[in-house]
């Protein structure tokens, strides 16, 4: 009895000794990996820098092209994102210059951005493919005519009813762009610089502005259009 009793406080003060060695020396602790201030400033100074040299490499494709279309015969659509201003261009010659009021882009373009990949797609002349809108391809017409049984003028107003619809044009270019010009339906919307991001892989950018610019330019648009990218 005896034995088996001694054997017992032997195993309790085993159990005891190992728990206080535990205690007191809980092990090696593993160095926690840390990231001064000055190296997060660096970091970000470097990160900033890459984000400079994107935006040089993208403005020097955008003037190269304006420059070599200038010296063709032909209309030229030049989307400035960064200035907001939308141009329709005849042999380097502005015909009509928009302010952009808002801008939306697809995911597929905004995964791309500051990427190798996107200066390799903006660097040629877009061409356009095919254009669709909301409204019709040519203007109001207002046309006076005198017949012989009248003593005055008749006018007569030839106005397609499209004309009265929300205006929403969409061009679709070479090398999956597609751009999509919106009417702002009232001035007094304030629209953000890049408000949200459209969903899905196309390359697509939604380019909001005035009725009359957006009219102006669709209506002015022959097919054989380039279009040079400032984004």
């Amino acid at each position: 009895m005896m034995t088996i009793l001694r054997y017992l406080l032997a195993i309790l003060l085993v159990i005891t000794l190992i728990h206080l060695f535990e205690v007191f020396n809980p092990g090696p602790h593993f160095p926690v990996a840390t990231v001064s201030s000055d190296t997060l400033l660096a970091l970000d100074s470097i990160n900033s820098m890459k984000r400079k040299y994107f935006n040089l490499k993208v403005a020097e494709s955008f003037w190269r092209n304006r420059i070599q279309l200038a010296s063709d015969p032909s209309f030229i659509l030049t989307a400035d994102l960064n200035d907001s201003l939308i141009t329709l261009d005849l042999q380097g010659v502005p015909l009509h210059m928009a302010k952009i009021g808002g801008i939306q882009l697809s995911q597929g373009i905004n995964d791309s951005l500051y990427q190798s990949e996107l200066l390799d797609w903006i660097s040629a002349p877009f061409k356009l493919k095919s254009q669709t809108a909301t409204i019709s391809k040519e203007p109001i017409q207002e046309r006076y005519i005198a017949s012989r049984r009248e003593a005055e003028s008749q006018l007569i107003h030839l106005r397609d009813p499209e004309d009265s619809n929300y205006v929403s044009i969409t061009l679709v270019f070479n090398r999956n762009l597609t751009l999509i010009l919106k009417e702002i339906e009232s001035d007094s919307v304030n629209y953000p610089i890049y408000p949200e991001i459209m969903r899905g892989s196309e390359k697509m950018i939604t380019l909001y502005m005035r009725r009359l610019d957006a009219l102006a330019i669709y209506r002015a648009l022959p097919q054989n259009t380039s279009m040079i990218l400032n984004i």
